[in-house]
């Protein structure tokens, strides 16, 4: 009788010790879940994107996380030069590294045409990735995919900003004054 208690209480035992383990591991996932959640809501995210401007192309790379990004890199194929008066030269915000981008930080880069771009690449689609880190060195990298073909020779309205209509104003009262 002894036997079979001290066995039940056994058997019992490590039926509780699994039991215990199986929390246990589960804790440990949902700690990582929460780890993982709270890293997401409060880490730089940076993208980049060829914007167009009627027939003109900028480089933009902006950074739309709560925190800053730390040396952001950007490689693009394939290769994209900047246009500028004829002449082809390296882009500064393509395989450079930015060593700091605060949240909400936006840099533009003026490259060319659609004619200058679409010279050095028929197809007009490109791949890249992006690198960088969070303030505690955790480095972020995601691949990306943009494709001009679709925007080639869409129509474009260029719209006024207040400060152009600001401009336009001060030159037409500094005309008016001077008659």
């Amino acid at each position: 009788m002894n036997e079979t208690l001290t066995l039940l209480l056994v058997i019992l035992t490590g039926v509780y010790a699994y039991l215990t383990y199986r929390i246990m591991s589960a804790n440990h996932k949902a700690v990582d879940a929460m780890r993982d959640q709270i890293v997401a809501s409060v880490r730089p995210y940076v993208y980049f994107d060829l914007v167009t401007t009627g027939a003109l192309i900028e480089g933009v790379l902006k950074n739309t996380g709560v925190s800053a990004a730390y040396d952001v890199t950007v490689s693009l194929q394939p290769i994209v030069q900047v246009h500028i008066r004829g002449t082809a030269q390296e882009s500064s915000l393509i395989g450079k590294p930015v060593s700091l981008m605060p949240p909400e930080k936006e840099v533009r880069e003026f490259l060319g045409s659609f004619a200058e771009l679409e010279g050095s690449n028929a197809s007009l689609r490109y791949t890249g990735e992006i690198a960088y880190f969070d303030g505690g060195r955790r480095k972020f990298s995601e691949q990306f995919t943009i494709d001009l073909s679709s925007r080639k020779g869409m129509p474009y309205i260029g719209r006024t900003t207040v400060e152009d209509e600001l401009k336009k104003l001060n030159e037409n009262i500094s005309d008016v004054l001077k008659r």
